[in-house]
Protein backbone atom coordinates (compact mmCIF):
# COMPACT_ATOMS: atom_id res chain seq x y z
CA UNK A 1 0.00 0.00 0.00
CA UNK A 2 1.42 3.34 -1.04
CA UNK A 3 0.43 6.56 0.68
CA UNK A 4 0.98 9.75 -1.28
CA UNK A 5 2.12 12.76 0.75
CA UNK A 6 1.88 16.09 -1.02
CA UNK A 7 4.81 18.50 -1.10
CA UNK A 8 3.08 20.97 1.23
CA UNK A 9 2.47 18.34 3.90
CA UNK A 10 6.06 17.08 3.62
CA UNK A 11 7.36 20.64 4.02
CA UNK A 12 5.19 21.16 7.10
CA UNK A 13 6.34 17.85 8.61
CA UNK A 14 10.04 18.55 8.03
CA UNK A 15 9.80 22.14 9.30
CA UNK A 16 7.99 21.14 12.47
CA UNK A 17 10.47 18.31 13.18
CA UNK A 18 13.45 20.64 12.74
CA UNK A 19 11.82 23.24 14.98
CA UNK A 20 11.08 20.66 17.67
CA UNK A 21 14.66 19.35 17.54
CA UNK A 22 16.06 22.88 17.79
CA UNK A 23 13.86 23.67 20.80
CA UNK A 24 14.88 20.40 22.47
CA UNK A 25 18.60 21.10 21.99
CA UNK A 26 18.30 24.77 23.01
CA UNK A 27 16.39 23.93 26.18
CA UNK A 28 19.19 21.64 27.39
CA UNK A 29 21.75 24.48 27.30
CA UNK A 30 19.57 27.40 28.39
CA UNK A 31 19.73 27.04 32.18
CA UNK A 32 22.31 27.23 34.92
CA UNK A 33 23.23 24.06 36.72
CA UNK A 34 23.98 20.52 35.72
CA UNK A 35 23.45 19.60 32.06
CA UNK A 36 20.13 17.96 31.28
CA UNK A 37 18.63 16.26 28.26
CA UNK A 38 16.24 19.06 27.31
CA UNK A 39 12.56 19.79 27.65
CA UNK A 40 10.74 17.21 25.55
CA UNK A 41 7.31 18.64 26.35
CA UNK A 42 8.22 22.09 25.11
CA UNK A 43 9.77 20.63 21.97
CA UNK A 44 6.67 18.59 21.10
CA UNK A 45 4.38 21.55 21.85
CA UNK A 46 6.47 23.88 19.67
CA UNK A 47 6.52 21.37 16.81
CA UNK A 48 2.74 20.94 17.00
CA UNK A 49 2.24 24.70 17.06
CA UNK A 50 4.48 25.20 14.03
CA UNK A 51 2.66 22.42 12.14
CA UNK A 52 -0.73 23.92 12.99
CA UNK A 53 0.21 27.43 11.95
CA UNK A 54 1.81 26.30 8.68
CA UNK A 55 -1.19 24.11 7.85
CA UNK A 56 -3.53 27.07 8.32
CA UNK A 57 -1.31 29.44 6.34
CA UNK A 58 -0.79 27.00 3.47
CA UNK A 59 -4.44 25.99 3.33
CA UNK A 60 -3.87 22.28 3.79
CA UNK A 61 -7.17 20.43 4.00
CA UNK A 62 -9.29 23.45 3.13
CA UNK A 63 -11.33 21.42 0.65
CA UNK A 64 -10.96 23.92 -2.18
CA UNK A 65 -10.48 21.19 -4.78
CA UNK A 66 -13.60 20.87 -6.90
CA UNK A 67 -14.79 17.46 -8.08
CA UNK A 68 -14.47 16.62 -11.74
CA UNK A 69 -17.45 17.41 -13.98
CA UNK A 70 -20.03 14.73 -14.41
CA UNK A 71 -19.44 13.05 -11.06
CA UNK A 72 -22.90 13.85 -9.71
CA UNK A 73 -24.81 10.70 -8.87
CA UNK A 74 -27.71 9.83 -11.12
CA UNK A 75 -31.15 10.25 -9.60
CA UNK A 76 -32.65 7.03 -8.34
CA UNK A 77 -36.25 5.92 -8.56
CA UNK A 78 -38.15 5.30 -5.37
CA UNK A 79 -40.99 2.91 -4.71
CA UNK A 80 -42.80 5.16 -2.24
CA UNK A 81 -46.28 6.34 -3.09
CA UNK A 82 -47.70 9.71 -2.13
CA UNK A 83 -49.91 9.65 0.95
CA UNK A 84 -53.47 10.94 0.73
Amino acid sequence: MTVHISAEVALILITSCVTGFAIFKYSSHSHDGSPTRGDLGAAVMAAAAVASVLAVLMGVGSGDKLPARGTDPAPTATSARALR
